[in-house]
């Protein structure tokens, strides 16, 4: 027993200071037990030994393993879903990447869907951009002796496609085409050199008279019976890259670039 301030006697435990704030969260922490572990984790740490299994973690933050797993599944499965979306031409085309539906023989070009742009750079400012449409032309082949292939396209100058009417006039001008001198040109190939779906195709480009050797990197697109004509239609894209100095067409240079690209859409149907 011990004397109070008022003179009343009380027991000693009633005169006991209250505890220190941190030890009353300690107690009354749902996590009671786990400080010593976290400040050893730390320490341990900090000194480089410190074991995975030593994390505290929540139990509301651990993911049960047969979510994690079912997840993982899903992810897989979602991936594998979209890769044949991607390889395979969209559902409903007539056409297929197929080389064996082409069968031996001598096709004519479609010039409603055979195309050659060009694009060039203009005075380090934009690229810019123009088209021309097939007038005629064939392709020989033979799917089994690709290298013995003879394509032979005419394009129609005078009907060259731009933006501006303007420009148009100034390129169809003796300035740069003479279409009204020149209205074609013509690529006739000397040697085909296929790999799989993909070729090199090599001939003589002649633009104003003038006949340089040109190489196509061409892609084959797809192969099927056209549902309008009922005719077998088949297709290539490719790329080349020229000079149009080498055809009489330096007007503006080095102002305007000299190197061209040329992107070529063309398409055949069975005769």
């Amino acid at each position: 027993m011990v004397e109070g301030e008022d003179g009343d006697a009380r027991p000693a435990e009633a005169c006991r200071f209250p505890p220190p704030p941190s030890r009353l969260r300690r107690a009354t922490s749902p996590w009671r037990g786990r400080t010593t572990t976290a400040k050893r984790a730390t320490n341990r740490f900090r000194t480089g030994t410190f074991p995975l299994r030593s994390v505290m973690v929540k139990p509301e933050t651990i993911v049960p393993r047969e979510t994690h797993h079912m997840r993982l599944i899903l992810a897989a499965v979602l991936a594998a879903a979209a890769v044949p979306a991607i390889a395979q031409a969209p559902a409903g085309l007539p056409g297929s990447p197929n080389a064996a539906a082409v069968t031996a023989g001598t096709y004519a070009v479609d010039p409603a869907h055979t195309q050659v742009t060009w694009t060039l750079n203009h005075m380090g400012f934009s690229m810019l951009s123009g088209q021309f449409g097939a007038e005629g032309g064939s392709l020989t082949i033979d799917p089994k002796r690709p290298a013995a292939a003879k394509l032979d396209v005419t394009f129609a100058i005078n009907k060259l496609s731009t933006t501006s009417e303007q420009f148009k006039h100034h390129l169809e001008s003796k300035d740069f085409f003479d279409a009204a001198t020149y209205p074609t040109a013509r690529f006739v190939s000397t040697s085909v050199v296929a790999n799989g779906n993909r070729a090199k195709i090599t001939g003589n480009l002649t633009i104003k008279n003038v006949t340089k050797p040109v190489t196509i990197d061409a892609t084959f697109v797809g192969a099927g019976t056209n549902p309008m004509s009922k005719k077998l239609n088949f297709g290539f894209r490719g790329t080349a890259m020229i000079k149009r100095s080498d055809f009489g067409l330096g007007y503006a240079l080095p102002v305007v670039a000299d190197d061209v690209k040329l992107d070529i859409n063309a398409a055949f149907t069975a005769q």
